[in-house]
This record gives C-alpha cells, sequence and structure tokens, in this order.
C-alpha cells in the first residue's frame, strides 16, 4: 500500500492557505462553475432519493463557496 503526502493532498485540493500553492487562473474558475453547475442539476434530477440529493447538494455548495473564494482572489489579483 503506497503512502501519500498528506500536504500535497491538502494543495490539490485547495485547502493549504500558504503562498506556495497552486496559481488560480481563468481556466480553475470556469472548472470549478462548470463543476458546481452540474452537481446541482445532479442533485436535482435525484430529488427523489433524498439521502443521494442530499450528499449532493451538500457537495455543491463546498464546491459554490471554493468557486467564489478563487474569484475573489482572481479579481483581486487583477487589479
Amino acid at each position: 500500500m503506497s503512502s501519500s503526502n498528506p500536504k500535497s493532498l491538502t494543495k490539490y485540493f485547495g485547502l493549504d492557505s500558504s503562498p506556495a500553492g497552486s496559481e488560480l487562473n481563468a481556466f480553475s474558475v470556469i472548472a470549478l462553475l462548470v463543476i458546481s453547475v452540474t452537481l446541482v442539476l445532479l442533485a436535482w434530477n435525484l430529488r427523489e432519493d433524498a439521502i443521494q440529493s442530499a450528499i449532493l447538494f451538500m457537495a455543491s455548495g463546498a464546491v459554490i463557496s471554493r468557486t467564489i473564494r478563487d474569484l475573489t482572489s482572481f479579481f483581486s489579483k487583477r487589479s
């Protein structure tokens, strides 16, 4: 079983707040927007199954909050 470096995983998922993290670009912001819309639409289609829908809505909420944070960071760096 291979062991993974937890610090690299936090950088990958954007949980690392150090300035040495990955640079934010327009592509990553657009990708997060597409993912969040897809998760919301998928959760809406599964609204009869309450557990799956709740999990997807929580995931889409997390992605949307990350997208908003990245958008504010992206536009504050541009100005």
